[in-house]
């Protein structure tokens, strides 16, 4: 594995330590805006019209404009508005920011709904953590505040995503979300 996030890490704590005001590190946790189409209808959602996020456009912009902060960085969030897992060849990019990031734990923020094999294979075999916002206990709230008839789906593609976690000792970190 790469050393670089960890070095990065400890010149970050450093430079923290020292007050310095121009650091040479490199933040240790990023988030990209990875703004997608969504399949649910929140009544919290903000929405908006943002630039869809697709793996053209993490290469051509973000990795090509960031990679040293990419290279260093222990985290990275890709969350948006919208459900980025839902975004066309999701398995290739996570393949790709697996063996180009090997390192960092990549973060990705769902609502639980693309949890299918394909995507889960790649979660369980990599270095990732998957924040699934859920938002709800039970079917009929979960119903009311998504606008969907999901939220069984969800709860055994979770169950499922489990069992694969365990059955492969995966590092993969699942994280559920809800309202308050």
């Amino acid at each position: 594995m790469d050393n670089l996030p960890r070095e990065n890490s400890i010149l970050n704590n450093s430079e923290f330590v020292s007050k310095k005001t121009i650091s040479e590190s490199t933040p240790p946790y990023i988030t990209i805006g990875t703004h997608y189409k969504c399949n649910a209808d929140c009544i919290f959602c903000l929405g908006g019209n943002f630039p869809e996020f697709t793996f053209d456009r993490y290469k051509n912009f973000f990795e090509n404009k960031l990679a040293k902060v990419l290279r260093n960085a222990v985290h990275i969030g890709f969350c948006g508005f919208g459900e980025t897992l839902l975004m066309p060849d999701i398995e290739k990019f996570l393949l790709y920011i697996n063996d180009t990031l090997p390192s960092a734990n990549k973060v990705f923020t769902t609502n639980g709904t693309p949890l299918n094999p394909l995507i889960t294979d790649v979660l369980t075999s990599g270095n990732f953590s998957i924040l699934i916002s859920l938002h709800a206990s039970n079917q009929n709230l979960h119903q009311y505040l998504t606008n969907t008839h999901s939220f069984k789906r969800i709860i055994a593609q979770i169950n499922d995503l489990v069992k694969l976690k365990k059955n492969r000792n995966s590092s993969l970190h699942i994280n559920l979300i809800f309202l308050v």
